[in-house]
């Protein structure tokens, strides 16, 4: 459905105003685990990171997001990735959604995970 989908995982960081990668780069991935797909094949699909006062994200803030993807950008196996911007101040709770819009998704699931170095 269109809106935003607050992924079941959430980072509790233990306190706000904490860094959590001093001098590393930290990524963001997304991997399509399946295809996305809608009715008309119209979809578009942005992956936000957020960051909140609250463990389910509401009231939060988006701190990186990509574009809106299309269908053709969202086929499995494939891969979108966000860096953390340095200097961000986080919330006690990092988490990640998918923003649908233009059309309502069908099908379609994606994986989310950290990667730093």
């Amino acid at each position: 459905n269109c809106g935003a989908t607050v992924a079941t995982y959430v980072m509790n960081l233990g306190a706000a105003d904490k860094d959590i990668g001093t001098g590393t780069v930290v990524r963001f991935v997304f991997k399509m685990a399946t295809s996305s797909d809608s009715a008309d094949d119209q979809e578009t699909v942005q992956f936000q990171i957020v960051t909140s006062e609250n463990a389910d994200l509401s009231a939060g803030v988006v701190i990186a997001s990509t574009a809106a993807l299309a269908q053709a950008d969202l086929t499995e196996g494939t891969k979108h990735q966000l860096t953390l911007p340095e200097g961000v101040t986080l919330d006690q709770y990092i988490g990640v959604q998918a923003v649908v819009a233009t059309s309502n998704t069908t099908a379609g699931t994606y994986w989310a995970y950290v990667e730093a170095n």
